[in-house]
């Protein structure tokens, strides 16, 4: 920490920087999601295995952290940030949580794991990029009455995805929780959360309501986006010595993030530019309209769009009756055009 950042935060009576954009493990931290929460927590207790889906940004993965700190005391959670590449990688790390001595085969460690007390909770980010392989080996410890299987993924995992890598473990899924971008009001508690958790005395904030009330408007509903702002203007703030954020910063950083949104489309490959270009005539597209367009397979236009969606240019939204839509998000949305799109794409 410079001396410029110790001296704003002690002014501010802050221990640290609420706004680091690495996922929190808090569960008093998090916010819009309790209904889910108690859901999770029942259906751990339960020994289900559950899917949490939702856009980027959405809070799933300080979710899966928030598990692993509430059921430390009482079970073993192994939280992976992304699926193992390999069943050997799956083994090795269940093994290290264990204490296993050497190596292990898939089939010791599944007797292994059958006869023991312990009751494990394997926690697995990112699982829509998950192999068949590992989803094998996931089928079988999914069967163990101790084990229960948490995955974080993309909407359109459950019912899109998972069945094409494994239809058998796609069965053993028995609830999905779909996580909802926040309201405004949830996301200046969000805010408000923070600035309180690392507070050293009476609250300190930096923010006007006016600022406040601007940042949940812009970042839309996802927790992310509202940390990046609440970041970016705090390193503002510190560099001008500045201790009233007001909606006038805010605006200034704003206005400058088209300009890295459009590199950021300059450089996706041909066929993402295709996608996105879709958007110039369809304010909202799905996966069948990116096969017949692109003339590509089912799969292959998921994995466009969710590369699209983890590079934060598209988020989603699920559409009654019709499966999940894709549609850009706002800064996109408001750049791109019908005149514009020759000089982006």
């Amino acid at each position: 920490m410079s001396s410029e950042e110790f001296e704003w935060f002690q002014k501010m009576n802050w221990s640290k920087n609420p706004f680091q954009l690495s996922p929190v493990g808090k569960p008093d931290l998090v916010v819009g999601f309790d209904e889910e929460f108690q859901l999770l927590k029942n259906y751990i207790r339960l020994g289900y295995d559950v899917v949490i889906e939702g856009p980027y940004g959405s809070g799933k993965t300080s979710l899966l952290l928030c598990l692993e700190t509430l059921f430390k005391d009482n079970r073993l959670p192994i939280f992976f940030y992304a699926p193992p590449e390999s069943v050997a990688e799956l083994i090795q790390i269940i093994g290290m949580e264990l204490k296993f001595d050497g190596e292990i085969l898939p089939q010791v460690l599944y007797q292994t794991l059958r006869r023991s007390d312990d009751r494990i909770i394997l926690l697995i980010d990112e699982a829509h990029d998950l192999n068949i392989d590992v989803a094998k080996m996931l089928r079988g410890l999914s069967d163990l009455d101790n084990i229960s299987i948490i995955y974080s993924a993309l909407n359109g995992f459950s019912f899109d995805k998972l069945p094409k890598i494994l239809n058998t473990l796609a069965d053993r899924v028995q609830e999905i929780i779909y996580l909802d971008l926040l309201s405004e009001e949830e996301v200046i508690l969000a805010i408000e959360k923070r600035i309180e958790d690392v507070s050293e005395e009476n609250e300190v904030s930096p923010f006007t309501e006016d600022a406040l009330n601007f940042i949940a408007q812009v970042s839309e509903g996802a927790p992310r986006e509202a940390i990046k702002l609440c970041s970016a203007a705090i390193a503002i703030a510190i560099r001008d010595s500045i201790f009233e954020i007001d909606i006038d910063i805010l605006e200034k950083i704003t206005k400058r993030r088209p300009s890295e949104i459009v590199r950021k489309i300059q450089r996706l490959g041909d066929r993402e530019k295709q996608v996105i270009k879709l958007f110039v005539s369809h304010p909202v597209i799905t996966t069948g309209l990116v096969k017949d367009e692109l003339s590509v397979s089912s799969q292959a236009s998921y994995n466009v769009i969710a590369r699209l969606m983890e590079k934060e240019l598209v988020t989603s939204r699920e559409a009654e009756g019709r499966g999940n839509e894709y549609l850009p998000v706002g800064l996109v949305k408001r750049i791109l055009t019908q005149e514009t799109a020759p000089f982006l794409l």
